[in-house]
């Protein structure tokens, strides 16, 4: 397995969500990529991202791991529930910006608070065309807390199952492959 080349990635558009983290390039060379992001907790330098963006590069796919916009305004402490539109916005231009870097299929996914972020914006299909992203995934990286409401993740079936924690931990166990399959909607 070959390491992936890292180099840092910022776009700080004026008028636009800023898009800063760093960009794995796949090994061997593709036209997909992934947007990765973290949990309320972390930052795009969690060594869980680090190792998922290392082991997507290296079966071939670019990943942007990226820091949500409420992490890029401070460093520590959690997500404020009115600035989660502002994180999809920060997903929805690195998903953008990825597109025009590369012409392949693109796919979104996070862990915990980024993984839901990410959900959401994929289950409210922005923008309007249906084709804007090839796959939700990584969803078992979204985590449902065993305890949550019975509506929580309602938002993902319009997606892909949700997995709950307990049930999706020891399939993270293989490094991701190449062949996934496109679910069928």
């Amino acid at each position: 397995m070959t390491a992936a080349a890292v180099e840092s990635f910022a776009n700080d558009r004026l008028g636009e969500a800023p898009v800063r983290g760093f960009l794995h390039r796949a090994t061997p060379s593709s036209s997909d990529a992934l947007v990765l992001t973290h949990g309320a907790s972390g930052n795009s330098n969690s060594p869980l991202l680090v190792a998922l963006a290392d082991a997507f590069a290296s079966s071939g796919l670019n990943v942007l791991r990226c820091d949500l916009p409420f992490r890029q305004l401070r460093p520590h402490g959690p997500p404020s529930p009115a600035n989660s539109q502002k994180d999809q916005e920060g997903l929805r231009r690195a998903v953008m910006l990825l597109k025009e870097r590369f012409a392949g299929r693109l796919f979104l996914g996070g862990q915990s608070y980024g993984g839901r972020q990410a959900s959401l914006l994929a289950a409210s299909r922005q923008p309007r065309n249906p084709r804007w992203l090839a796959r939700f995934c990584c969803s078992r990286i979204l985590c449902i807390p065993p305890a949550a409401p019975p509506n929580y993740g309602r938002h993902t079936s319009l997606i892909s199952q949700p997995q709950r924690c307990s049930s999706a931990a020891p399939r993270m166990r293989s490094a991701p492959s190449r062949n996934w399959k496109q679910p069928s909607t």
